[in-house]
């Protein structure tokens, strides 16, 4: 059961259509991500498989993506509703949305010192 975004059509015509992301940005940004979780030896295993991954597989999935991009209003929609929410059996308040977990602040505060206080 996907939610359609086209059931409020005024304020979608006023969205700007959401980009499909760059192949060789989204490989580098999760290589980065991934550094610190792995040795030397399994990183560089890691790098291999994603050049591997750029240079065979890759450039077909970008290109299916671009095309669900021109037949969708947002290509990404129905697979966030079904997977990341209508799909995930726990509980969604804790484990998508991690702001619910922590308690009220007294006070408006900057960024930095909420975040401290949030985790103290």
């Amino acid at each position: 059961m996907a939610v359609n975004s086209s059931s409020n059509p005024t304020l979608m015509a006023s969205l700007a259509k959401l980009p499909v992301p760059d192949l060789h940005d989204t490989v580098a940004r999760f290589a980065e991500a991934a550094r610190p979780l792995f040795s030397a030896d399994e990183f560089e295993t890691c790098l291999a498989k994603l050049n591997d991954f750029v240079a065979t597989q890759g450039p077909t999935l970008q290109a299916r993506l671009h095309q669900r991009s021109a037949e969708h209003a947002n290509w990404l929609e129905d697979w966030w509703n079904e997977y990341a929410y209508f799909l995930n059996r726990s509980s969604v308040c804790f484990n998508v949305n991690y702001f619910f977990g922590f308690r009220d602040t007294p006070q408006p505060m900057a960024q930095a010192r909420l975040a401290a206080a949030l985790i103290d």
